[in-house]
């Protein structure tokens, strides 16, 4: 494996990291948020 494919592999691990802490990060605050998103968007 050359040195730039395991730059490339490294950082797509990375990216993937970040992309699933974020993720989890916007879920966890939707769910700590009082009311449901749905309801507060309709404006029922």
């Amino acid at each position: 494996m050359s040195a730039f494919s395991a730059y490339l592999v490294k950082r797509m691990g990375y990216i993937g990291v970040t992309l699933l802490l974020i993720s989890l990060i916007i879920f966890a605050i939707t769910q700590l948020l009082p009311g449901n998103a749905a309801v507060m968007i309709l404006g029922k």
